[in-house]
């Protein structure tokens, strides 16, 4: 199955197909369809009060080394489920809290594990100590809109909450610093950021077209597929043996292990001398 994300995010694509499950079972819909999108629609004039780095190009300061080949030659990449057990989660909390130099709000499992490939990714490409790197965090922003958007809302509802670090910076800092640029660029998600960029992003299509700039280097997206209830799906013949995403090099995509409870499968992609240090970081950083 696939779905343009203009159009619906990871939410409503599961409660699109959960709805289509329960009719093919002759049952009434669970979570009946709201599908009024002016509620989300740019004002009139648009009002951009923000700065949306998000959407600004990063220039590429770190020509692929030979040992790394290029991410942007899917011929030479690989992507691969890295399994991060209980242990190794609390093992990123533990090292957050001890390692930082100043007070730090408890991180989430997110958090700390998405500042953990972050900051990994990065040393494994071997990046330019000046090159900006950013991560952009999806967010679900269903409840943070003021009022909240309706249930059932069928429609793109995600975020891209971008944190930013120079490769340099991010590589020799503790993993609390990490975590830390993550926290600030989750928390700065709000009904005032959101109806900016809405704006924003209304405002950049009318002058000169699609401005989104995903792409680069240094740019990598996170998003969490934890919550999303793919395998509960039950056309009639039971919930289904497999449910993933498809691989890509600049998305990280974090997921419950099917099997072990508190554990997490990581879908990462990176060229194969990359995979290998980073699979090297993982052990000695949260196994050794």
């Amino acid at each position: 199955i696939s779905f343009n994300h203009v159009l619906v995010d990871g939410q409503a694509a599961v409660e699109f197909i959960v709805s289509w499950a329960e009719t093919a079972r002759g049952l009434p819909l669970s979570v009946p369809p709201f599908i009024n999108r002016t509620i989300l629609e740019a004002r009139i004039p648009p009002k951009i009060e923000f700065l949306h780095p998000e959407f600004i190009p990063i220039e590429d300061k770190s020509s692929p080394s030979p040992s790394t080949t290029t991410i942007n030659n899917k011929d030479d990449t690989v992507s691969k489920y890295i399994k991060f057990t209980p242990q190794m989660i609390q093992t990123a909390k533990s090292k957050t809290t001890h390692e930082s130099t100043s007070p730090i709000k408890p991180c989430s499992t997110f958090e700390a594990l998405a500042a953990f490939v972050w900051r990994a990714r990065t040393r494994a490409l071997e990046m330019n100590p000046n090159q900006l790197t950013r991560i952009l965090l999806v967010v679900n922003t269903r409840g943070k809109f003021s009022p909240p958007l309706p249930k059932g809302y069928f429609g793109n509802a995600i975020k891209f909450a971008p944190a930013h670090s120079l490769a340099g910076k991010l590589v020799k800092k503790p993993l609390s610093y990490a975590v830390a640029r993550i926290q600030e660029a989750v928390r700065s998600v709000n009904d005032k950021v959101l109806r900016s960029t809405i704006d924003y992003l209304e405002a950049a299509a009318t002058k000169t077209g699609d401005q989104r700039r995903f792409d680069g280097y240094g740019v990598i997206t996170v998003s969490q597929w934890s919550g999303l209830s793919f395998s509960a799906t039950d056309f009639g013949w039971g919930e289904p043996f497999l449910s993933e995403p498809v691989e890509s090099e600049r998305t990280i995509v974090f997921l419950r292990h099917p099997t072990e409870k508190g554990s997490f499968n990581v879908l990462v992609g990176l060229p194969v001398p990359a995979m290998e240090r980073f699979e090297e970081l993982v052990q000695e950083e949260l196994c050794g």
